[in-house]
């Protein structure tokens, strides 16, 4: 039987997440102790894993022999389970690809590596040395040894076929030539660029993805989007950046400050800059953006070329230490809890919206996160427009510091120029059965993990603030929990105000998060009912017992402010 039919009766008894863990060591442990009973076993060994598995062939049959099945020889042509072995069948190696790309895949130690910017720092850690060879038997390594040779070691007794041939791929495929055309789409950048790292981030179970955006007309090929982007847990933390001649080189690391400067560091938690690839034809330089020092962007690898051997062991060597990068961002829990999406990728949520006087239902909400900012669209019925309207143009009008800001509001296609008090003379929208709506919110903010009692302090004292303006004005957000929060750089942003609107109506939804009597269309919404919910969001944080926040709480539940000015009064 092949390893890969090993790992597969491994992967339906243990799972396929522990199976890719267990290293021999675990599996020879084990198997000394002799447990034959499968559940014995499954408990065991999820008490032991810690290293990726490393199944050299003696194991096979001891392990097949513990889960019941009889061990089966192979031959280098991978015979069949119903096929006898031929005569001089030789033990095919076993792949111990998984536990290679762990240790050349290391994550780099914690002291060396920079969570704030440091370009010496950093550029020291993108050129480091090769964290172990690939193993390979001699007749495979003496094919592709003089490709890399920093890379391949010669082993009689270890393999990596599956990471071999996907290195070696990235080092043989021929450079396109002919007309210039994007790097991106050819198959050596595929093959490194973010084929590798998307490879083995699914190898170790890291979410990294990769995806492109931008159309350049000055692209020879069909699809000519030239924006490069790695996500991390689907934040953007690898960017690029790509042009089809050397002479664009200057324009290529302009556009990647372009698109970049102004990004929300709040976004990227503790991690304090982002690495930026500028790629020209068959050069390719490398830069890092701070973005807490007024969004500098700094040269971190010079200029080389990558068509010959040399650039292609360079910039093979790169991608390897840029994945033990991002991996050592995972491992130390660097970045906020994902967003929803990764960035220009639209994702739907239900509408907050009734259905329209014909009943029909409203579209879903697209959402779109970009660099800077939110997209938003969707339908609203005609008779709620107006209330839309001058929620927006109230929150543009004051100006919170508490509160996402509007930089465009479209209806039915036409751009409306948002202003306190909004038009009434859009009598037509409002006759509408619906209205197709196009948003666009900034900045883009991380989501809220509170750590404790000061963070809780802080978020509920900026929301009473944004709450009291709006209360003073007659309007009521009327959905204010967690997920409607986003850490900003100096602060909290008070986001989603779709459902917002004036005060004392009967609501059209039943919401969890609503009183009973409001819930059930017995009582209007109220500024009360408002900070009820913020009653609600610090009793369902639950990050502090200290008893001024819950007894604050509780007086928000009980109705006991009339209004958040009131409620800010009488803070802790």
């Amino acid at each position: 039987m092949s390893i890969s039919a090993l790992r597969q009766v491994l992967a339906e008894k243990l799972g396929a997440k522990d199976t890719r863990r267990c290293s021999d060591v675990h599996l020879q442990n084990l198997l000394d102790k002799e447990y034959s009973d499968e559940g014995a076993l499954q408990d065991a060994t999820r008490e032991e894993l810690q290293t990726p598995p490393a199944l050299p062939p003696a194991l096979v049959d001891k392990v097949l022999k513990v889960f019941g099945q009889p061990g089966k020889n192979c031959t280098e042509d991978e015979a069949g389970p119903s096929k006898k072995p031929r005569t001089g069948t030789t033990q095919i190696l076993a792949d111990h690809s998984l536990a290679i790309m762990d240790a050349l895949f290391a994550p780099f130690d914690e002291a060396a590596f920079p969570r704030q910017l440091s370009v010496p720092q950093l550029a020291k850690l993108l050129e480091s040395p090769l964290a172990m060879r690939v193993p390979l038997p001699p007749s495979a390594y003496q094919s592709v040894h003089q490709l890399y040779p920093d890379l391949f070691v010669q082993k009689t007794t270890a393999s990596a076929p599956l990471l071999a041939s996907t290195l070696v791929k990235s080092l043989q495929i021929p450079w396109p030539t002919g007309s210039p055309t994007e790097l991106l789409y050819t198959p050596f950048w595929a093959a490194v660029g973010y084929g590798l790292p998307e490879f083995i981030g699914r190898q170790l179970g890291l979410n990294i993805s990769e995806s492109r955006y931008k159309e350049d007309a000055s692209i020879t090929i069909a699809d000519k989007r030239c924006v490069y982007m790695q996500h991390l847990d689907h934040v953007l933390v690898v960017g690029g950046v790509d042009k089809p001649k050397r002479e664009l080189m200057r324009k290529a690391v302009q556009e990647l400050l372009d698109q970049h400067k102004g990004a929300n560091p709040a976004v990227y938690g503790d991690l304090g800059y982002l690495i930026l690839f500028a790629t020209a034809a068959d050069a390719v330089s490398v830069f890092a953006l701070d973005l807490c020092q007024n969004a500098r962007l700094e040269p971190l690898i010079p200029e080389f070329v990558m068509v010959d051997l040399v650039g292609r062991r360079h910039i093979v060597k790169l991608f390897i230490n840029l994945i033990r990068w991002l991996r050592t961002v995972h491992v130390l829990s660097l970045l906020p809890p994902p967003p929803p999406a990764q960035l220009l990728v639209p994702f739907n949520r239900l509408s907050p919206y009734p259905a329209d006087e014909a009943g029909n239902q409203q579209s879903e909400v697209e959402i779109t996160l970009g660099f800077k900012g939110v997209e938003k669209r969707f339908t609203v019925p005609g008779q709620h427009v107006q209330e839309l309207l001058d929620v927006y143009g109230l929150l543009q009008h004051l100006q919170l510091s508490g509160a996402i800001r509007c930089t465009s509001l479209q209806v039915n296609g036409e751009q409306l120029k948002l202003k306190h008090p909004m038009s009434k003379q859009r009598k037509a929208l409002c006759r509408s059965k619906s209205c197709s709506v196009k948003l666009r919110l900034e900045p883009v903010g991380a989501l809220v993990r509170l750590t404790g009692t000061a963070q809780l302090r802080s978020l509920v004292s900026c929301l009473l603030t944004t709450l009291k303006h709006i209360h003073e004005y007659g309007f009521v957000h009327r959905d204010v929990r967690l997920d409607n929060v986003i850490r900003v750089t100096n602060g909290w942003l008070l986001i989603d105000w779709e459902l917002a609107g004036r005060t004392n109506q009967i609501v059209w939804w039943e919401g969890k998060l609503l009183p009973d009597g409001v819930r059930h269309r017995l009582e209007p919404y109220t500024c009360k009912t408002d900070l009820w919910q913020l009653g609600m969001l610090i009793q369902i944080a639950a990050v502090s017992a200290d008893v001024a926040i819950t007894t604050f709480a509780d007086h928000l539940l009980a109705g006991e402010f009339a209004s958040a000015a009131i409620a800010q009064a009488s803070l802790w």
